[in-house]
């Protein structure tokens, strides 16, 4: 199976990516430079004691004052499951984007809600021109850029949802093995083969943003090789 979707992975990749990153259908994109940021970073957030001074102070805190908020049932917090990629991208030195944050989250969200046949985050996907997008995580780290994200995010005050259920950690886990290794662009490649996107998305009116329902993956995805997990 693991052979089978890598040769997809493979297969959009080189006939169908040619994106560079996602199109901010909102005027305001403010991105910043990503080399600004040095490349001597800790291994992981978690171990470290300080974020970058030149941060946003909004966007620095520290671990002495980090404090978590367990989430054992859902709908569990997308910025929990993304937090996890994140952490995963610094510590296996696998660098994670927006882009491919965006693709490990999809894969993620459909293999739950195919397996559970519910909603299991508090958020659901949209379909964007360059693939299905959580719009709430995309506004989060934007600032990023097209560069590689380096540190979580809290959801206020220093407090850092952490998804506990064991059955949804070892498919975030499972996705991360499988996926983690691969860029951005073959994974967002990958992400726009969703029948669910295909059928949401529509490229005469960019200007709609319209949702890719559970009903739309348990429709479309059923045959999917995400129904294979």
């Amino acid at each position: 199976m693991i052979n089978m979707i890598i040769h997809i992975i493979f297969y959009y990749h080189k006939n169908h990516v040619k994106s560079n990153g996602y199109i901010d259908p909102t005027p305001d994109s403010g991105f910043v430079d990503s080399t600004a940021f040095s490349s001597k970073q800790p291994r992981t957030f978690f171990e470290s004691k300080t974020i970058r001074p030149h941060l946003d102070k909004s966007m620095r805190t520290s671990k002495e004052n980090a404090r978590y908020r367990m989430e054992s049932e859902p709908p569990f917090t997308c910025l929990a499951m993304a937090n996890f990629f994140i952490d995963q991208g610094v510590r296996y030195d696998s660098p994670v984007t927006n882009l491919k944050l965006q693709s490990l989250l999809y894969f993620t969200y459909c293999i739950l809600v195919l397996r559970h046949k519910q909603a299991m985050l508090d958020e659901e996907p949209q379909a964007w021109r360059n693939g299905p997008v959580f719009s709430g995580i995309y506004h989060r780290f934007k600032y990023f850029g097209k560069g590689t994200i380096r540190f979580p995010m809290d959801l206020a005050f220093d407090i850092f949802p952490v998804i506990k259920d064991k059955d949804v950690l070892n498919i975030m886990k499972m996705v991360w093995e499988i996926f983690g290794i691969y860029s951005d662009k073959i994974l967002s490649g990958t992400s726009r083969t969703s029948i669910a996107w295909k059928k949401v998305y529509n490229p005469k009116d960019q200007d709609l943003i319209r949702t890719i329902t559970v009903e739309h993956i348990l429709k479309h995805e059923q045959h999917s090789f995400l129904n294979y997990y």
